[in-house]
């Protein structure tokens, strides 16, 4: 276990530290924490096994993908570029798959957890994906009528 003392031989508890320009947690009891999400001042962050606060980073967490933030803070009921790419993130933190209602506007991500656009076919269905990902409904893409629940009407 380690723990981090002051310049005054005072044991560091339940507090951030910063050492060598690297951020760690400590517990209650002093232990700094390794390879687990932390819960402070209401927000969630996740140290890796050497005890350092992730940032800007993705972090694979219990078999679901998490993204956490430049301030080391995961991301929640939010968008994230990366990669060129947008990834959409629940209010757990957990990356979304599959369709995504956000802000009264359907998306789709694939199994990557990707934002598509253009036409994708999902469930033997095609559907029509705006360049800024949002699904089209009730309307002519092209010589194509779409339906309101957004599939192509063949």
């Amino acid at each position: 276990k380690w723990y981090f003392v002051d310049a005054n031989g005072v044991m560091k508890t339940n507090a951030w530290v910063l050492s060598s320009g690297k951020w760690y947690f400590v517990d209650a009891n002093g232990v700094m924490k390794t390879n687990e999400w932390v819960l402070s001042s209401g927000k969630w962050y996740f140290v890796d096994a050497n005890g350092v606060m992730k940032t800007n980073a993705w972090v694979l967490s219990s078999g679901k993908w998490y993204f956490v933030d430049a301030n080391g803070v995961m991301k929640t009921n939010a968008w994230v570029q990366s990669g060129g790419k947008w990834y959409f993130f629940t209010a757990s933190g957990a990356m979304q798959t599959g369709w995504v209602k956000v802000s009264g506007k359907w998306y789709f991500l694939n199994t990557s957890g990707a934002m598509q656009t253009g036409w994708v076919l999902v469930s033997n269905k095609w559907y029509y994906l705006y360049n800024d990902g949002h699904m089209a409904a009730n309307t002519t893409i092209g010589k194509y009528k779409i339906g309101s629940d957004g599939a192509w009407i063949q």
